[in-house]
């Protein structure tokens, strides 16, 4: 069961710093293994889930007293939703509905984005707005589909 006192604590938004690619990495592949994928399928992962001082540039976090809660990460250039993690101890707190919703917000009216989803995530995204258009192949697993979502601003 979640604390959900750890739920009431203030919290904000603001931009990744360039030093958190570690942690913020960190935070994604407790997030992914929190879905309960096998070991070898996370080792896979882990590059994947790795993110540089670069990366951190367009990446927005939430935190609570010096606690990374969760981030997500959005190109412009390709039109997608490429990350969005909250750690498992506050999912379900709606930290990744204010990510989501704060990632939106910056995107001009009318924006079309894609969201290439984790199979448990497609709900998340669907009770947010997305529509599922179909489904990619992941760059994990050539054998495994992941849900391929339209978002409308």
């Amino acid at each position: 069961m979640k604390d959900k006192s750890r739920q009431a604590r203030s919290r904000y938004l603001r931009p990744a710093l360039p030093e958190e690619a570690g942690p913020l990495s960190r935070l994604a592949y407790r997030a992914k293994a929190g879905w309960g994928y096998e070991p070898a399928f996370m080792e896979a992962c882990r590059d994947v889930l790795r993110f540089t001082e670069e990366d951190t540039a367009s990446i927005v976090v939430e935190e609570e007293k010096g606690v990374l809660l969760g981030f997500g990460l959005y190109n412009k250039q390709e039109q997608e939703l490429t990350h969005l993690f909250v750690d498992p101890a506050f999912q379900g707190s709606g930290t990744g509905k204010r990510l989501f919703e704060t990632i939106v917000s910056s995107l001009a009216a009318g924006t079309v984005f894609q969201i290439k989803s984790d199979p448990g995530a497609c709900g998340f995204y669907e009770r947010l707005g997305a529509v599922r258009t179909g489904s990619v192949f992941s760059e994990i697993d050539p054998d495994r589909q992941l849900p391929l979502l339209e978002y409308r601003r």
